[in-house]
C-alpha cells in the first residue's frame, strides 16, 4: 500500500519534479536475520575454510577486529559491502551499517530491497538520517533491553521519488560521504602525526637550537608542584546555581582537549579575582565517575574573568605552561595519573599532582620554540577538525532537506 504526496523536498534536482510516494518499509523490503554461532567456534584467525563472521562493534566502532567461523556454518547468510546491516539488540539498537562482508552475528540483520522501487544507496542515506533514528528510539522505547524488532522496521514511512531521482540524490550523499571520509583521515594522520613528534622530543631525540645553531643545555628533570601553583576547585551548593552568575568550568567543559561550552553551569557566589581563570591556565578533571576521564586537560587559550573551576577541576598557573600543556598529552603523564588514583574514589589531589616527574628545558627560549613548533600543529589538527564538523552539519542538513 502506498500514497503519493504532494509535498516535495526543500531541496531537489531541478531535473525532477514528480510527486514522491511513500511506501512503508516492509512493503518493499525484506529482512534476514543472522546466525548464533557459539564462541567456541569462533577464531581470531581467518584459517582453511573459513569466513568472516562480523559482529555489532564491527559495525557502529567500524573495528577491524574480526572473528572467523567454519563457512559451513554460514547458512549462506552472507553479505556484501554494499549491503545494510542494522543492529537488532542492545544498547546501539537500530544502527545503520555497511561496508564489511562476511557473515552477520544473529544480533544483527540485513535489508534485502525490492530493487525494482529503491536503491540501495537511497536507503541507506535515508535510514542513516536522524529523523528514521528518532522513530527507532521512541518505538523501542519502556523496554529493559532495547531491541528493534521486524514490526517496528516494516512499519517505517520510507518517501519515495522515482529511481533515478534516488540514485541521483544517493550519488550526491555518497560524494558528501567520500569528503567526510578525506577529512577524518587528515585529522587522524595529523594527530598521528603529533603524537610521533612529541615522543621524539620529549625524549630528546629530536633537539632544537638557538637563533646561533648552538645546543641549548641539556634538560633536567622537575617535580610538577616546582613549575606552578596548584589551586583548587571552587566548592557549590545547589541552591547556589543561578541562571546567570559566575561560569563555572567543570569536566564536561572539556572534550577532546578542547574548551566547549554546551553544558554550562553558574552559580551566585564571591571569589576573589586570584580564583578566575586566566589565559594559559591548564584545567585538569581530578574526580569524576568514569577513570578513563580522570587527569584530562585543557589549555586555557583565551581570558575568562567571569569563570572559575569547579570543585572536581584543579588549576595549575605557571610560566612555562604553554610547553607543559603539550607533555600533558603524553602517556608518560597519564602513567602518573593511574598510578595515583584513589582506591575506592577515582580521584587524584593537588598534592598528587605535585609529585609528577617530567623533563624539562631549563632553557625558557628552548620550552617556547617546542610549545609554538606543537602549537602550529594544533592548529592544524583543530582546523582540520572544525572543516570535518562543518562538513558533517552540512550532510545532516542536506539530510534534512533532501527527503521529504
Amino acid at each position: 500500500m502506498s500514497e503519493f504526496i504532494k509535498n516535495v523536498p526543500a531541496l531537489r534536482f531541478l531535473e525532477f519534479d514528480d510527486k514522491w510516494q511513500v511506501k512503508k518499509l516492509g512493503n518493499v523490503c525484506k529482512f534476514q536475520q543472522g546466525i548464533q554461532v557459539d564462541l567456541e567456534l569462533q577464531s581470531r584467525e581467518c584459517f582453511s575454510g573459513s569466513i568472516r563472521f562480523l559482529r555489532i562493534e564491527n559495525f557502529t566502532q567500524k573495528s577491524q577486529d574480526f572473528r572467523y567461523i567454519p563457512i559451513a556454518l554460514a547458512k549462506s547468510k552472507f553479505i556484501t559491502k554494499d549491503e545494510i546491516a542494522v543492529v537488532r539488540y542492545g544498547a546501539t539498537a537500530g544502527f545503520i551499517g555497511r561496508g564489511f562482508e562476511g557473515v552477520i552475528a544473529n544480533n544483527l540483520f540485513k535489508l534485502l530491497p525490492n530493487f525494482e522501487f529503491i536503491k540501495q544507496d537511497y536507503l541507506y542515506h535515508y535510514l542513516k538520517g536522524h529523523k528514521v533514528y528518532s522513530f527507532f528510539q521512541s518505538e523501542m522505547a519502556g523496554g529493559a533491553m532495547p531491541a528493534l524488532s521486524f514490526g517496528i522496521v516494516e512499519i517505517l514511512k520510507l518517501p519515495l521519488p522515482s529511481t533515478t531521482e534516488q540514485q541521483k540524490i544517493a550519488d550526491f550523499l555518497s560524494s558528501v560521504d567520500k569528503k567526510i571520509e578525506q577529512l577524518t583521515e587528515k585529522h587522524r594522520l595529523l594527530t598521528e602525526y603529533k603524537k610521533g613528534v612529541m615522543q621524539q622530543i620529549f625524549t630528546q631525540q629530536i633537539r632544537f637550537k638557538d637563533n646561533q645553531g648552538n645546543d641549548y643545555p641539556e634538560w633536567v628533570e622537575k617535580r610538577l608542584g616546582s613549575l606552578v601553583e596548584i589551586m583548587n576547585g571552587l566548592t557549590y551548593s545547589p541552591d547556589d546555581i543561578v541562571e546567570d552568575g559566575l561560569l563555572v568550568l567543570r569536566s564536561s567543559n572539556i572534550k577532546n582537549g578542547r574548551l566547549v561550552f554546551t553544558d554550562n553551569v553558574f552559580v551566585n557566589v564571591d571569589v576573589k579575582k586570584t580564583a578566575y581563570t586566566q589565559k594559559n591556565d591548564i584545567l585538569v578533571c581530578v574526580r569524576n565517575g568514569s577513570k578513563r576521564l580522570i587527569g584530562k586537560n585543557v589549555l586555557v587559550k583565551g581570558s575568562f574573568p567571569t569563570a572559575t573551576h569547579g570543585a572536581f577541576m584543579t588549576v595549575l598557573r605557571g610560566e612555562s605552561n604553554e610547553f607543559i600543556s603539550h607533555w600533558f598529552q603524553m602517556d608518560d603523564y597519564y602513567k602518573q595519573v593511574h598510578q595515583n588514583l584513589g582506591a575506592t574514589i577515582n580521584s587524584i589531589n593537588g598534592s598528587d599532582l605535585k609529585k609528577f616527574k617530567l623533563s624539562i628545558p631549563p632553557s625558557k627560549e628552548e620550552q617556547q620554540k617546542i610549545a609554538n613548533f606543537l602549537t602550529e600543529i594544533d592548529q592544524k589538527i583543530e582546523q582540520a577538525w572544525s572543516t570535518l564538523e562543518q562538513t558533517k552539519a552540512f550532510k545532516k542538513g542536506l539530510l534534512q532537506k533532501m527527503f521529504v
